[in-house]
């Protein structure tokens, strides 16, 4: 072969490792893509499942703060039937201690010398 020959056979050897090289590199980004494809497919479940589950949560703390509510509403209208309640007490007490007193004003009797004489 003349020099010419040699020098485009040498040229075309080159192009075609040029060309096998960039189908190596070819080979290699095409798999690096893949696993991208497949760790963004993995996270977008990893965040579905996240969102769903921050959902489930979300919902049973509304639940509990429902629950929460009612809980203190029930214990603020038992407080109040209770301050009612203690009033009446208070109240009975005084009427009671009143009627002792006027007994033994009245008749000079004590509570114990009532309830004996009231037995028929």
């Amino acid at each position: 072969l003349s020099d010419g020959g040699s020098e485009q056979l040498r040229k075309i050897e080159e192009l075609k490792n040029g060309i096998e090289q960039k189908n190596e590199i070819i080979i290699l980004k095409t798999a690096q893509t893949e696993e991208i494809a497949k760790t963004a497919g993995d996270n977008e479940k990893a965040i579905a499942d996240n969102v769903s589950l921050t959902n489930a949560a979300e919902k049973r703390i509304s639940e509990i703060n429902k629950s929460i509510r009612e809980l203190t509403e029930a214990k603020e209208k038992f407080s109040a039937d209770l301050a009612r309640q203690e009033e009446r007490k208070g109240s009975a007490e005084g009427q009671t201690e009143k009627i002792i007193s006027g007994l033994w004003d009245k008749y000079e009797m004590t509570r114990s010398e009532a309830k004996e004489r009231a037995k028929p």
